[in-house]
């Protein structure tokens, strides 16, 4: 249920009628002042405040008990008259010159700050204006209510450049840029011809601040990075308590009451007892919660100066064309893919200048020459086997002519 508070009351002019929702009282209390100067000194009306936050509760809390006596008694039916009126902030005046209130759950708009109904009231109102040939004020408009409206509303401060232009860079030169430089306009690109004073060398002062500066920059980084490389938690922790055991452990010498419960005198009048540090466990899981700490703001951000925008030509167009990704090896879908689509996607019909290496002409030139030279030598090779067997089937008929030779001389013989 949202908490709806009760509306102020007038302390004078009790019988009066109270103003309706959302009308200021300014337009009203000074036409009343002005029409009764004339009949006689009269009191001026107080400015209406809004209740106090007390008293809102108060009113909040009588309509829930309200609402949940008058649902437990379902024969009992109750006029919306006796419900208390609840505070509802509509115009200015119920703010009173502050901001909204969260606790009532409705659209507030303090000082009409974004307020989507404004519009068209100022264009209701410089119609009525335009139509009835009234005056047309720039800064104000009469309502048929008597109620003055403002139609200026100035929101942000406005800044002036030293060229005396609307400078609109002060929303990120401030936060985190506030110590940096920021360029936020195309000026800031153009070079221009340093002055002596610009290109003169630091003073010994300004070297020995500047080498201080980055000395101690150096110094942090260098912290940071030999804090994370060192080891660290609880198992050294854990760790450390199995050290230096002698020096920790403690002789108490403990001599019983002979007036204690349990108390036996046969046993010895005094005892020792050895206190030694108990040993945990140093690969047991920390036994308190890690909460990660909220990550912070991050830097606002730098305008990124771009040169302006040129339309691309035909031929420049054709040029950053980029055609889609092929494979040679995948065709899920099953797609029908043109060649000239598959030939473009390896990119060979990108190359403008197509030229041959001349080493392939001597690689061609090398192979042919060698494979003539062992065509020679193969042939060689044949000649000499064939002549070879030629020698040696002469010289294997030769003996055998001898042989019947011999054969004959012998049989003769």
């Amino acid at each position: 249920m949202s908490l709806f508070l009760p509306a102020p009351t007038r302390n004078v002019n009790a019988g009066a009628p109270p103003h309706p929702s959302g009308t200021t009282a300014t337009a009203s209390s000074a036409s009343a002042s002005t029409g009764a100067s004339s009949a006689g000194p009269t009191t001026a009306k107080p400015r209406l405040n809004a209740p106090s936050y007390e008293s809102r509760c108060n009113a909040a809390a009588a309509l829930t008990q309200q609402s949940q006596k008058s649902n437990s008694n379902s024969n009992s039916q109750k006029s919306k008259s006796e419900k208390p009126k609840l505070f509802v902030p509509r115009s200015l005046a119920d703010f009173d010159d502050g901001g909204s209130f969260p606790e009532i759950h409705v659209a507030q708009y303090p000082r009409h700050m974004g307020n989507p109904h404004l519009a068209k009231k100022r264009a209701g109102a410089s119609g009525a204006n335009s139509g009835g040939g009234g005056s047309g004020g720039g800064g104000s408009s009469n309502t048929p209510s008597g109620r003055v409206t403002s139609s200026n509303k100035t929101l942000l401060t406005t800044e002036i450049d030293a060229t005396g232009e609307i400078s609109y860079d002060a929303i990120v030169t401030g936060g985190t840029n506030s110590t940096t430089k920021v360029y936020t306009a195309h000026t800031d690109l153009r070079g221009h011809n340093p002055t002596t004073d610009e290109i003169a060398l630091p003073t010994d002062a300004e070297e020995r601040n500047t080498a201080q500066r980055t000395m101690e920059a150096l110094g942090v980084i260098t912290s940071q990075k030999s804090a994370l490389a060192k080891p660290s938690g609880t198992a050294l922790l854990q760790a450390a308590t199995s050290k230096n055991q002698e020096d920790k452990t403690q002789f108490i010498r403990y001599t019983p009451r002979p007036d204690a419960p349990g108390y036996n005198p046969s046993t010895a009048p005094q005892r020792v007892i050895q206190m030694v540090p108990a040993q945990l466990d140093p690969m047991a899981p920390p036994k308190h919660q890690h909460r990660k700490a909220p990550r912070g703001p991050a830097d606002d951000p730098v305008p990124v100066l771009h040169s302006p925008s040129d339309k691309l030509t035909k031929e420049e167009r054709e040029a950053w064309n980029i055609p889609a990704c092929i494979s040679n090896w995948k065709n899920t879908r099953g797609y029908t893919i043109p060649l000239d689509k598959r030939l473009a996607a390896d990119g060979r019909g990108l190359r403008e200048d197509t030229t041959i290496n001349t080493n392939f002409a001597t690689l061609s030139e090398s192979l042919y020459v060698a494979e003539r030279q062992a065509r020679e030598e193969v042939k060689m090779r044949a000649v000499v086997k064939k002549r070879l067997v030629i020698e040696e089937r002469e010289r294997r008929e030769e003996e055998l002519r001898n042989l019947a030779g011999r054969a004959r001389r012998e049989r003769a013989g």
